[in-house]
């Protein structure tokens, strides 16, 4: 019996996973890595009403107020959690798709929504922390889009090289 299958038009018949696309994801990874580890930094700095200041940590944004329980704290622990699960999110994704282009899409839609928290959810004034959070997240929006354009081009040339084998006429020649 001859196995019948039908071939996608302009799929490629392996995963595309080179050299240049696998240290772009790893470098990608240490970065999310980095910016979870930032986040035993102080991000914030609260003003009380004594006049003290306070450094905040994502740890104490979250568990402080859990812990404290008003209302005035609910925006600040659901900031806390979205700014820690942001960069989890994307290390996952970054880390176990190696063949789909979902990467690049989360690794531009995470650092746009960190950011976007970064510099308009925290009330008061931001501290180191998040300064290199920041950073880091720039680093990883480019490093994406780069990641992105490397793979489309690389799917294209495959692509090219598997139509350039195919013959270029339909007809049978009888010598």
């Amino acid at each position: 019996m001859a196995k019948i299958y039908q071939k996608k038009i302009g799929v490629p018949e392996k995963p595309l996973e080179t050299k240049r696309t696998k240290r772009l994801r790893i470098t990608i990874c240490a970065l999310y890595v980095l910016t979870i580890s930032f986040s035993a930094l102080p991000f914030a700095q609260d003003v009380s009403k004594g006049g003290d200041a306070q450094l905040l940590t994502l740890f104490n944004m979250i568990f402080d107020g859990f812990r404290l329980g008003a209302d005035r704290n609910f925006g600040v622990v659901a900031i806390g959690i979205v700014l820690l699960a942001v960069p989890i999110i994307g290390f996952l994704f970054e880390s176990f798709d190696k063949t789909r282009l979902f990467k690049c899409a989360t690794g531009i839609i995470c650092p746009i929504i960190g950011i976007s928290l970064l510099c308009f959810g925290i009330s008061g004034y931001i501290s180191l922390g998040a300064i290199l959070s920041m950073i880091t997240y720039l680093l990883i929006f480019i490093l994406s889009i780069y990641l992105m354009l490397v793979i489309t081009a690389d799917r294209h040339n495959q692509i090219m090289e598997s139509d350039a084998r195919k013959p270029k006429h339909n007809f049978k020649i009888d010598k």
